[in-house]
């Protein structure tokens, strides 16, 4: 398992234990939601993908940059402590509430080894596809945590990486031009913003890709709308593989 800032972290073979001043972590109400959160007592089961901010000093007054806390599976963690905040973390609509975990010196993180499971796979994937990978996370780290991801679930499958990479292309989109994927944006300017990025859940993806495709999709009046408006704007569409078949 990686983590930011190691020098405040440690194995004692048994657990990964904060060794720094004082740290928050930042989860996401919408995690509580989605089943990849949960608080057992006094402590919390969380999905890993998570924001942190370690501090120099007890009192949380001199933080250091936030990051994200790499890693994409479940666990057991043990905050000193712990409040709901509403926080604007980057990446998100505004204002949101955020549980914050707080850690003191020798606090523990998480246990150090973790069963593989198939669960830890669906977690990731449901974060992913709902566009709730935190959004301090570079474009190009994606790919990385997805495969990170299937290593700890132990699972592999024998499809080419490309076809990973088209799924991660669909779901980030240019913040300017959400018709634009991100990664055309990056090939244009590869100085770009890597976070300058907004996501589209499949919803929102087979909404803005095809009529056809849309029409075709379980909410048939919000499609319909999209693609009505679609049409009026002369925005362009991609043809669906169905449709080539239908028409030839």
């Amino acid at each position: 398992m990686k983590f930011v800032d190691t020098k405040y972290f440690k194995n004692d073979g048994e657990n990964i234990i904060f060794t720094g001043p004082y740290m928050e972590i930042y989860v996401p109400g919408e995690y509580f939601k989605k089943e990849l959160a949960e608080q057992v007592g006094d402590n919390f089961k969380i999905f890993g993908l998570v924001n942190l901010v370690t501090f120099n000093d007890a009192e949380g007054k001199s933080p250091n940059s936030m990051r994200l806390l790499n890693a994409p599976i479940k666990f057991m963690t043990y905050p000193a402590a712990y409040e709901v905040r509403k926080m604007d973390l980057k990446g998100s609509d505004g204002p949101e509430p955020v549980v914050v975990l707080k850690y003191n010196c020798n606090d523990i993180l998480c246990p150090a080894l973790m069963p593989k499971t198939s669960l830890t796979f669906r977690d990731f994937l449901a974060i992913l596809t709902g566009g709730k990978i935190p959004g301090f996370t570079p474009y190009d780290e994606v790919f990385n945590i997805w495969m990170e991801n299937m290593e700890m679930a132990g699972i592999s499958f024998d499809i080419p990486d490309s076809n990973y990479e088209i799924a991660i292309s669909e779901i980030y989109r240019s913040k300017q031009n959400p018709l634009k994927k991100f990664g055309a944006v990056l090939a244009k300017d590869p100085k770009h913003d890597l976070t300058d990025y907004v996501t589209f859940s499949p919803r929102e993806i087979t909404k803005t890709n095809s009529t056809f495709t849309g029409i075709a999709f379980e909410d048939m009046d919000q499609m319909l709308t999209a693609s009505i408006n679609r049409a009026v704007n002369n925005k362009p569409e991609r043809t669906s593989p169905m449709e080539e078949i239908i028409k030839y």
